[in-house]
C-alpha cells in the first residue's frame, strides 16, 4: 500500500486530532498515555489507509513501521516526509512535546501551514 496523498491524509489527520477521540502523551509516537500528534497521523494513516502498522519491541515500546521503514519511535518515518515537510514536522514536535500546546491546537497551525489542501473544505 502506498503513503496516501497529501490532500487524503491532511484533512484526516486533523479531523482525529479535533475529534477528542485521542488521549495527547509527549516524547513517542504512542504510548500507554496515548499519542503524540505525530502519531496520531501514523494511527490515521494505518486505520483508515492501511497504510503502516504499530510495532512493540521486546521491551514493549511502541513504534510506528512502514512498508519502506524500521520501527520508529518519536518522529515519523521517512515516507510521511512527503505529507510533512521536515521543519513543520520539528515546529509540531516541539508544539506538542515541549510547549503542551493541545490537540486543537495544533490541528490550527496544519491547516494554517497548508492553505491549499484546506481552502476547498
Amino acid at each position: 500500500m502506498a503513503l496516501p496523498k497529501a490532500k487524503d491524509l491532511l484533512p484526516a489527520w486533523v479531523k482525529a486530532l479535533e475529534s477528542g477521540e485521542y488521549s495527547q502523551t509527549r516524547d513517542s509516537l504512542q504510548d500507554n498515555s496515548g499519542f503524540c500528534c505525530l502519531g496520531v497521523l501514523c494511527d490515521v494513516a494505518s486505520k483508515q489507509f492501511g497504510y503502516g502498522q504499530w510495532d512493540r519491541d521486546k521491551n514493549g515500546i511502541i513504534g510506528f513501521k512502514t512498508p519502506r521503514t524500521g520501527t520508529v519511535y518519536s518522529n515519523l518515518p521517512n515516507p510521511f516526509n512527503k505529507v510533512v515537510r521536515s521543519e513543520l514536522e520539528g515546529e509540531l514536535i516541539w508544539l506538542n512535546d515541549d510547549e503542551g500546546l493541545d490537540f486543537e491546537g495544533i490541528a490550527q497551525v496544519i491547516r494554517y501551514k497548508h492553505p491549499n489542501v484546506f481552502s476547498n473544505l
